[in-house]
């Protein structure tokens, strides 16, 4: 999935629970994945969390998780800024895309 402002670039390999991130541009953003465990009969949250890469333009970052079995994680794909504390820009983030983990 890609942010609709062509910062970010994010991907999941459910087969071993890797996050990959790309960032796009040089444009003084870091890519950044956030993503939602959600428990699927409730819809509860039960863990979240951003993934980063910081690593500039042009650059990959693979992430390992241990994600739940049969949850349901919904993740987006966003540019942020990382010197600043971490924050992402959530108003220029991708739609959440779900998967059955």
């Amino acid at each position: 999935m890609e942010d609709p402002y062509g910062h970010s670039r994010a991907c999941l390999a459910a087969d071993g629970d890797w996050f990959a991130l790309y960032d796009k541009k040089a444009d003084g953003y870091s890519a950044v994945v956030e993503w939602v465990m959600v428990k699927p009969s409730n819809n509860e949250i039960i863990r979240r969390g951003e993934t980063w890469n910081a690593s500039g333009a042009g650059t990959w970052r693979w992430k390992n998780k241990n994600l739940t079995e049969n949850y349901t994680l919904a993740m987006r794909s966003c540019p942020g800024n990382h010197t600043s504390g971490g924050h992402a820009k959530y108003n220029l983030c991708s739609d959440y895309a779900k998967y059955k983990i």
